[in-house]
């Protein structure tokens, strides 16, 4: 699974969050993220749902809501 953790107001961590899609059965691994100038966050990773199924690469948009 993937856990997403940030500096909050208080300039402490957030507690961990693993996005829907980013979590279940199988192996999710070697995220990618990156923020886009509006605040939205881009996740893209790697997938397999046993150690030799195929990889799969999986991608999730999460848009700042103001």
């Amino acid at each position: 699974d993937i856990w997403l953790s940030w500096y909050n107001d208080d300039v402490e961590w957030s507690g961990d969050v693993s996005p829907s899609p980013t979590s279940g059965s199988g192996e999710q691994t070697n995220p990618s993220v990156f923020l886009d100038d509006p605040g939205n966050i881009h996740l893209a990773w790697i997938e397999r749902i046993r150690p030799d199924a195929p990889t799969r690469i999986w991608y999730a948009l999460g848009r700042l809501i103001q």
